[in-house]
């Protein structure tokens, strides 16, 4: 049987894919292109990532089956790994995040520190070309006439190296302008603007993370969920047929025997018909009537476990 691949499971797949990755550039960065600077600790979070995506599609998956107890170790294995992820991402985001927060803040504090040079060295120009006006004897300047205004010079020559590192460094920079802007958007609608800000500033970095590991299980899950190929409702052309020709008709079809087959040999463990007609997509009397026919061809078995009936291939 050919596995069913249509273009909303190919974009499932490569969502999946975009969502894992962005997930591990979370957790890793640049070093996720280079394997060869990994550690332990580079290894040990790609295992956890799709050791957290695999617990959740198996959890499902053994919860559909009846395997309750593995799906409880699956669930537990999945919060744990949620944890993890989180965990170190978050703390990865806080790090990085204030790496940045104290290069902006040296680097406005840079252009503060300048400014105020600025200020000063102007003021001391002023002062200077004032004492070169108060020691003209009329027209003529003397030597300590010249000597303030050689100083007025020098700052002059400050001035300019001052004003031309300053255009360099351009204008001071908003630490935290996102939750800055957010919070002003939450202050119109009545909340208070620093608690909204440091709220926003705490969820963002769980935010990132939820986002692309829900993301990258519900693609997956999306791309590999079982599916009941479609039944052709196409006839053969029907010619003269006698009464007793419809009593040998048969009810169940090859394909729907050849179905069940898959389903019971890609199980695990035996069925119940409740499970058989919930993975086939059909009514518990056409599965019913559908694993009567498999025993009558002899394929499928039959027997008691406590109140079930558990089903197998023959």
């Amino acid at each position: 049987m050919q596995p069913n691949i249509t273009p909303g499971r190919i974009l499932a797949i490569t969502a999946g894919v975009a969502f894992t990755t962005g997930g591990l550039v979370i957790l890793m960065g640049a070093a996720l292109t280079s394997p060869h600077q990994w550690t332990q600790y580079h290894v040990l979070t790609i295992l956890t990532v799709f050791g957290t995506i695999a617990a959740g599609h198996l959890a499902t998956s053994a919860w559909r089956i009846g395997h309750r107890l593995a799906a409880v170790g699956f669930v537990v294995l999945f919060l744990a790994g949620t944890s993890l992820v989180v965990y170190q991402s978050v703390g990865r985001q806080a790090e990085t995040t204030d790496t940045h927060k104290l290069s902006i803040e040296a680097r406005n504090q840079l252009i503060a520190d300048k400014k105020a040079d600025l200020a000063d060295a102007k003021d001391r120009q002023r002062y200077a070309h004032k004492m070169a006006d108060q020691e003209m004897t009329g027209e003529r300047c003397g030597a300590r006439c010249k000597g303030w205004r050689t100083n007025a010079a020098d700052i002059g020559n400050t001035i300019a190296s001052l004003e031309r590192e300053i255009a360099e460094l351009g204008p001071q920079k908003p630490v935290e302008a996102k939750s800055a802007k957010m919070a002003e958007v939450a202050a119109l609608f009545g909340f208070d603007r620093a608690k909204s800000q440091a709220a926003l500033m705490l969820i963002e970095p769980f935010l990132w993370t939820l986002f692309f590991e829900i993301g990258s299980i519900v693609s997956l899950g999306f791309a590999f969920r079982h599916s009941v190929p479609e039944v052709s409702t196409v006839s053969a052309p029907r010619n003269t047929v006698s009464a007793s020709d419809y009593t040998t008709v048969p009810t169940v079809s090859d394909r729907e025997l050849e179905e069940l087959r898959r389903i019971l040999r890609s199980a695990p463990a035996p069925l119940t018909n409740d499970e058989i007609a919930e993975l086939m997509g059909v009514q518990k009397s056409e599965a019913s009537k559908r694993v009567k026919k498999g025993v009558e061809a002899g394929i499928v078995t039959k027997h008691r476990v406590g109140r079930e009936v558990a089903i197998s291939l023959h």
